[in-house]
């Protein structure tokens, strides 16, 4: 079992502020068994005010769910996932 997190002065994707321009507390945990992985991952989002209910936000959080297979052969790893 791992564990990460991170501290980001702003959230971007893809040139896209994910926490409109704020920063933003993340994190995930990883479970791994032999060759198979799965995971979860979350992150603050804000995307603003919905344009018709303005008294309610479009979303709060990302989730992530990811799983895979990964195996080493030699020199090469082997990386097989699902997000």
């Amino acid at each position: 079992m791992s564990y990460n997190f991170s501290l980001a002065s702003e959230y971007v994707f893809r040139g896209v502020s994910q926490s409109n321009s704020r920063p933003a507390v993340s994190g995930g945990i990883d479970a791994t068994y032999k060759w198979l992985y799965l995971g979860a991952w979350s992150s603050p989002i804000d995307f603003g005010k919905d344009g018709n209910f303005p008294t309610r936000d479009v979303t709060h959080a990302e989730l992530g769910l990811y799983a895979g297979i990964k195996s080493v052969v030699g020199r090469v790893t082997f990386d097989l996932g699902v997000i």
